[in-house]
């Protein structure tokens, strides 16, 4: 069995990969970037030992561009988050297994992601608002919301920013540190029975 491994970025990661295809008898393959991004290479770990190194001359993450280039895999893994939709996509043109292309915009948007889950029937916390520009928030009637709310951008992981603000100018102070790079939502924050994540919801919502 042959598995090629995406863009790992730390050493424990690929460590443990390779440790785990070593004890199944597996063949480890691995999409490495070049650190100027002009190409990448796939290097095969085989037998506890590096192997062919193959370079690819697409620089960026381009699976339609990429896949001519890959061998046969019998699966495709993302090593990280944010390999998941590329994973996908190189898993459609490589004819490997792979989850509906038209849902993986999701994974790295939790509004989208919280739409499909709306569409299956799986409760959510009230969306009061979700900005494209600090300028947005800014003229945003604040009036209307009755604290607390939680604030939290659309990417990102680890509750990385997600807050819980009192006011106003704890939630523009929020909003201020990470907008440059995202769009923002924010949760009302509900005290009921349900729980999501770190938002309550009431019931019925």
């Amino acid at each position: 069995m042959d598995i090629l491994l995406l863009k790992p970025k730390a050493l424990y990661v690929l460590t443990r990969f390779a440790d785990a295809c070593s004890r199944q008898g597996i063949n480890l393959h691995i999409l490495l970037a070049a650190k100027t991004p002009v190409k990448h290479y796939v290097v095969s770990f085989i037998q506890d030992t590096f192997d062919t190194v193959v370079e690819i001359p697409v620089a960026i993450e381009d699976a339609h561009a990429i896949a001519p280039f890959l061998g046969k895999y019998d699966a495709i893994i993302p090593s990280g988050e944010y390999s998941v939709i590329f994973g996908e996509q190189l898993s459609q043109q490589t004819g490997v297994f792979h989850n509906d292309l038209d849902k993986i915009s999701a994974y790295r948007d939790k509004y989208l992601m919280r739409q499909c889950f709306a569409s299956a029937g799986v409760n959510q916390p009230k969306l009061l608002a979700k900005f494209a520009t600090m300028e947005e928030v800014d003229i945003f009637d604040w009036g209307s919301i009755n604290f607390p709310v939680i604030v939290k951008p659309i990417d990102l992981s680890s509750s990385f920013y997600v807050r819980l603000c009192h006011d106003v100018d704890n939630a523009k102070k929020i909003y201020r540190r990470i907008f440059n790079a995202f769009a923002i939502f924010f949760w009302r924050y509900f005290f009921g029975a349900g729980f999501v994540g770190r938002s309550r919801l009431r019931s019925g919502i």
